[in-house]
């Protein structure tokens, strides 16, 4: 990966994490600025909840000359520690971008803020990695925790799979032993997997997946993935004859990553949302375990081959809608066909205006951002700046527009309607 082509005013130095018990915060680059003279060039971001509490330590004009000389490591956040201790473990990787110490602070002069807040979708952008503090509430829960292994573990069963949908060819299969393997610790109960969003996958028992290669999947890494944790239930089992219908099953969770990182605390924040669609990569810090996301894929180590790519809305399940990595014609076109009824085609496509899928796209976004909450109520247009400058792009290539307060004045009338779906606001 080449170097950042541009840096945001202010960086943590941590080049000289490793030598002694403190690091130099300071003035780094500015647009006109040379770039940082050592080969860790890279910088990291970092999305966290600042809690109810008003940080203990921030970037102000009256802090600016002692942070700038150092900052000792027991000075700051539990979060932020943790952040900067991950970073430094990190290829080329010498800085950190950190809200609360990059940008003034001071309540009386929010220049700074302002400067700031227009080029946040580059400072994003531009990252080699957002580190989020996903389930934390506040800024000293950190990143590392003791964890419990369950929610790593996967419910297996033998299962009858004649007519169900999604159903793929098996290997023939000799014999099978059934194993009733109830969910335990019960949040979800065995009889309840019925009624809630839970999807199959189905493989043969007796042989697991062979790992992917880069051949076969350029997208993902030639290492093995991790060991499966199989919990098994109760000693009930019972052996059944050869049969092509009778399939292995693992029981997923569809709204797993829903509730693991899109409902999880940092991500409820409406200035996250665009700090999650600009980076390149994100590395979530969630509850019980560490999920990645990116443009390509999206992983958590109880799901490494991919998580499944549903999601429920309005009592059923349907494809997810991912906004990191959209294709605004496909993915637009998608939500589009989806809107007008998911089977039912587009009464006119004749007369569907060049670039109408990207204001589709648009409209899941501002969707998704209409369900997090600003603490501030006069930031709601400037935390969706970013994301709007990051859609502008992609809207030009496709006719001329402009940004409008959240809106684009090309197509405008439709942008005014809305709906109310039952089962989601």
């Amino acid at each position: 990966m080449a170097s950042p082509a541009w840096y945001p005013r202010r960086l943590i130095d941590i080049s000289k994490l490793r030598e002694r018990n403190f690091l130099d915060t300071k003035r780094l680059v500015s647009i006109d600025q040379a770039h940082p003279g050592h080969e860790n060039d890279r910088y990291v971001t970092l999305s966290h909840c600042w809690g109810q509490t008003r940080q203990r330590l921030v970037l102000t004009k009256s802090e600016e000359g002692r942070l700038s000389n150092g900052i000792r490591l027991d000075e700051l956040p539990k979060t932020f520690r943790h952040a900067i201790e991950l970073a430094s473990r990190l290829p080329r990787v010498g800085y950190v971008w950190i809200d609360s110490l990059c940008i003034m602070q001071d309540p009386d002069d929010l220049s700074d803020w302002l400067d700031q807040s227009a080029v946040m979708h580059r400072v994003y952008s531009e990252s080699f990695l957002n580190i989020s503090a996903t389930a934390g509430e506040h800024s000293d829960v950190g990143l590392f925790n003791d964890r419990k292994p369950e929610p790593l573990w996967e419910d297996d069963i033998n299962l009858n799979i004649e007519g169900l949908p999604g159903r793929g060819p098996t290997a023939p299969i000799a014999t099978k032993e059934i194993v009733e393997s109830p969910v335990a610790p019960a949040p979800l109960g065995w009889f309840s997997w019925l009624r809630l969003p839970f999807w199959l996958f189905f493989r043969p028992a007796e042989t697991p997946p062979p790992p992917r290669t880069n051949a076969e999947n350029p997208r993902r890494s030639s290492h093995e993935a991790p060991p499966r944790l199989t919990k098994s239930g109760s000693d009930l089992s019972m052996r059944m004859a050869e049969s092509d219908d009778i399939g292995r099953c693992t029981l997923i969770d569809v709204s797993f990553w829903d509730t693991l990182v899109s409902q999880a605390p940092v991500n409820r924040r409406g200035w996250v949302l665009q700090e999650r669609l600009l980076a390149p990569r994100v590395l979530h810090f969630c509850r019980d375990q560490i999920a990645w996301e990116c443009s390509e894929f999206d992983a958590a180590e109880g799901h490494p081959p991919e998580m499944p790519n549903f999601q429920l809305k309005s009592d059923s399940i349907v494809a997810e809608s991912k906004l990191k990595g959209s294709d605004v014609e496909k993915d637009g076109a998608r939500l589009r066909q989806d809107r007008l009824g998911g089977d039912t085609p587009d009464p006119d496509p004749h007369l569907i205006p060049q670039g109408i899928h990207a204001f589709e796209l648009w409209a899941d976004i501002v969707e998704v951002y209409s369900r997090t909450a600003i603490t501030n109520p006069g930031d709601k247009l400037i935390a969706l700046t970013g994301i709007a400058s990051w859609m502008e792009a992609r809207m030009s290539k496709s006719g001329k527009t402009g940004y409008i307060a959240g809106l684009w004045d090309r197509f405008l009338e439709s942008q005014l309607l809305w709906q109310f779906l039952l089962g989601v606001c």
